[in-house]
């Protein structure tokens, strides 16, 4: 506290200024993904990150698709096994 009030009006400002800049951007990154709705698929044998593409991610370029559905699921690889658990997201 005593550091706090060594500081001028224009340095307590800008410390104001930051913090409710990062709270701004927090709150909007996390409201970017609150109108998408997901499903959960339990992939069963044989099915691959196309056939998901096929299904949901028409009208949705491959590559783009499969980089974010990628990254929602923590995968490193396109590679998925049988009984693995996916979200995918649905679109309207």
């Amino acid at each position: 506290m005593k550091q706090w009030k060594k500081l001028d009006s224009f340095e307590k400002s800008m410390i104001i200024a930051l913090v409710i800049a990062l709270i701004i951007m927090i709150c909007t990154s996390y409201a970017k993904g609150a109108d998408k709705k997901y499903i959960e698929i339990v992939n069963p044998p044989g099915k691959y990150l196309w056939h998901y593409w096929e299904e949901y991610g028409q009208g949705q370029r491959w590559d783009k698709w499969l980089y974010e559905t990628m990254e929602l699921n923590g995968l490193d690889t396109a590679g998925i096994y049988e009984g693995q658990i996916l979200r995918v997201e649905v679109r309207d």
